[in-house]
């Protein structure tokens, strides 16, 4: 895993914010666009992937501001190689409390695949294969991979969300 600086890690691990609708998302091309979500605007700083406020590589790495009702929730820095988030930040607001709504399908975000895509995240397809997010087939009957949450399932069900915990 990579290690990132001590002082950027406060932002890191917020939890219980979003709501369980489906929320629309940005793809970015700059963290200054997603503002409010980073400890004094700084993104932290991971050898290879981002340097100050650069993301190194913009065809890899992709910057997500996640928004409901206009109102921006989150940010996410996504690998799109590894198909996993890198990191995510939101400003902790309390416990929402709640649980996983029953029947809540998976949300992907249709820019990663198309870049002229609706920026309304979408149902995944379940037997679709997606080149540059994780779908059904990554984790069905798998045995290794779960899908873990940055954030609690209850608030936030997406794939741009989830990156598989150690075995």
């Amino acid at each position: 895993m990579v290690k990132l600086k001590t002082g950027s890690l406060w932002f890191l691990a917020a939890f219980l914010f979003l709501s369980t609708v489906p929320t629309v998302a940005e793809v970015l091309h700059a963290f200054s666009l997603c503002e409010g979500f980073l400890l004094q605007g700084n993104p932290p700083q991971i050898p290879g992937v981002v340097n100050g406020r650069n993301i190194q590589n913009q065809n890899r790495y992709k910057p997500i501001c996640q928004t409901y009702n206009d109102v921006r929730r989150y940010l996410t820095l996504y690998d799109t190689r590894n198909r996993i988030p890198v990191f995510s930040a939101y400003v902790y607001r309390g416990d929402e409390g709640g649980a996983r709504p029953q029947g809540q399908l998976w949300n992907i975000e249709p820019q990663f695949e198309n870049r002229e895509g609706n920026n309304n995240m979408v149902n995944v397809e379940r037997n679709r294969i997606y080149p540059n997010q994780a779908g059904d087939t990554d984790y069905r009957n798998n045995g290794q991979f779960n899908r873990g949450h940055l954030f609690p399932s209850s608030h936030v069900y997406s794939r741009s969300d989830i990156s598989p915990p150690s075995p």
